[in-house]
């Protein structure tokens, strides 16, 4: 987490070939949230409307839900959780000077978090975000199904790939209630 983080999520369709990418300034943002919390169903449907709505001019969200390892030891083992998710949260957690990590919790842009259900909150930092200097990312596929990517304007930065998955689901039968798919993220 030293320095600035800079995310690419490149879905496997740019490296398949020509199709349409969405445009506009990518504003990443990442749920921590798991099956096994009770307010994390809220928190989840708001990423997805995020991500569906696309409610800021000009910007891209870019939605991460990244299920934390820590609420596997009450019984109900996530099978998206990650001890690399918990990690990262806990990043957050020190250089937001908490010192504390919680379910829901947002981070857009690595800059803001805020409860993963408020979507007044979720709002503002979106509209902030897309305010902030950004990066220059260019992602170009190759006809041999190679991927060439190139950053401007992030020196000193940490460049981080997140390759997703969509439509990735489990059925949770009883307790914290079903939680929609995300584009989730593998490892950091």
């Amino acid at each position: 987490m030293k320095g600035a983080a800079l995310l690419l999520a490149v879905a496997s369709s740019v490296a398949a070939g020509p199709s349409p990418v969405p445009t506009g300034t990518p504003i990443l943002v990442e749920l921590f949230t798991s099956e096994g919390c009770s307010s994390c169903p809220p928190a989840d449907r708001l990423l997805a409307r995020l991500a569906a709505e696309q409610p800021v001019p000009g910007a891209l969200v870019v939605p991460l839900s990244l299920h934390v390892d820590y609420w596997n030891r009450l019984g109900w083992v996530d099978p998206f959780s990650s001890a690399a998710f918990s990690r990262r949260q806990g990043g957050y957690a020190a250089r937001f000077g908490s010192g504390r990590v919680y379910t829901p919790q947002m981070v857009v842009d690595g800059r803001i978090e805020l409860v993963g259900s408020d979507e007044r909150a979720a709002r503002r930092a979106l509209e902030s975000a897309a305010g902030e200097a950004k990066a220059s990312v260019a992602v170009i596929p190759a006809a041999s199904g190679s991927v060439r990517i190139t950053v401007a304007g992030a020196r000193g930065a940490d460049v981080l790939l997140a390759i997703t998955e969509e439509g990735l689901a489990s059925d949770v039968a009883r307790g914290a209630g079903s939680h929609p798919s995300h584009p989730r993220l593998p490892y950091i």
